[in-house]
C-alpha cells in the first residue's frame, strides 16, 4: 500500500462491506470519531486499535495491508470464513 495510507484503505474496506462509520465503530467497540480520524489520516491507529476495527470484518491485518480495495472488484469469502447460521442453537 503506497505510503501506508491506512485511512484510505480502511474507508475502502468499510464501504466495500457496506458499513457506515457509526456501524463499524459500534461493531469494533471504538468511537465513531476514532474511525473518522483514522479514515482522514489525521491519526495513526495503534496495532491494537486496528486489530479491534478489523475484527468487524472477515479480514486479517495481513489481508488489510495487501489488498487494494480501491481497484474495486468483488469481495470474496472462503467457505470456512462464512458464519454458520443453519445449524445449532441461534440466539
Amino acid at each position: 500500500m503506497k505510503n501506508l495510507e491506512v485511512g484510505k484503505q480502511l474507508r475502502a474496506v468499510r464501504t466495500a462491506f457496506g458499513l457506515s462509520q457509526r456501524e463499524l465503530a459500534k461493531r469494533a467497540g471504538v468511537t465513531n470519531g476514532m474511525v473518522s480520524l483514522i479514515e482522514q489520516d489525521r491519526v495513526s491507529p495503534s496495532v491494537g486499535s486496528l486489530q479491534k476495527i478489523l475484527a468487524a470484518f472477515p479480514m486479517t491485518m495481513a489481508e488489510f495491508f495487501t489488498r487494494n480495495m480501491e481497484l474495486g472488484g468483488n469481495v470474496v469469502f472462503r467457505a470456512h470464513e462464512l458464519p454458520d447460521v443453519g445449524t445449532g442453537n441461534i440466539e
